[in-house]
């Protein structure tokens, strides 16, 4: 599961990062971040509903960054207000076959940037949960796939999206029973390759990641209030989880 994330890096470390040395492919990511409106800044506490960063494929096949809401909406719902479900997550072994995801899955894939992101650990004898913050132990930014919907709305080109899980490795195995799928960034184009557009030939990108690039760092449980956002609130209380 994902239910929170975030964000701090800047354009030129995402496109450094996501380009894979593709000097095309970080142009475009660089050029298409500075033309956000507004600005990205450093996000801390990224919650379902809200406007984030996205990037997509654009017809030559280069990322570029767009905002959209997270939560997708199905293109073929034609009253967003009256869509009740708050689709921010997708199980990644049953997205090509569900209605609300499997167009995006054979069409629309994208990939979510983020810099960690949260997952809660119950404890013995009850009591509130312990927020952990998950990030690669170099702290450099991760891929996150996703799936992504459009639809015109009265203001144009409305765009949402989703992020899809799959089972736990070892790490996350200790704190819930799923985990974001993450796609090395040398492997993004053929994660939007538009020639694989099944579950066979998307499988391998389905399963978990190394465990061993990650940790989890215990944060204090401010983080479960949605909208509250500053830096501190990947300050560590304690030891860090790793395998």
């Amino acid at each position: 599961m994902c239910g929170r994330y975030g964000l701090r890096e800047d354009p030129a470390q995402l496109a450094d990062l996501f380009s894979a040395g593709d000097e095309a492919q970080r142009a475009s990511i660089v050029e298409s971040l500075a033309n956000l409106d507004p600005p990205i800044t450093p996000r801390f506490n990224i919650a379902p509903t809200t406007n984030n960063v996205i990037l997509v494929p654009n017809d030559e096949g280069l990322l570029v960054a767009r905002y959209a809401r997270w939560g997708l909406i199905p293109h073929w719902v034609k009253d967003p207000s009256t869509f009740r479900a708050t689709l921010f997550n997708a199980r990644s072994e049953t997205a090509h076959e569900k209605p609300s995801f499997r167009d995006a899955f054979k069409k629309k894939r994208c990939v979510v940037p983020v810099s960690g992101f949260y997952e809660w650990q119950a404890q013995e004898g009850g009591g509130p949960k312990q927020p952990y913050w998950i990030q690669r132990r170099d702290c450099a930014a991760m891929a996150l796939g996703g799936l992504y919907a459009e639809r015109e709305g009265a203001a144009g080109t409305e765009t949402s999206y989703t992020i899809l899980t799959t089972r736990p490795a070892a790490l996350l195995a200790k704190l819930h029973d799923r985990e974001p799928v993450r796609v090395p960034p040398p492997l993004l184009q053929a994660w939007l390759d538009p020639s694989r557009n099944d579950a066979a030939t998307l499988s391998d990108f389905l399963e978990p990641g190394d465990p061993h690039d990650l940790e989890a760092v215990p944060v204090s449980t401010a983080v479960n209030r949605a909208g509250t956002e500053q830096e501190g609130l990947l300050d560590p209380i304690g030891e860090s989880l790793r395998v």
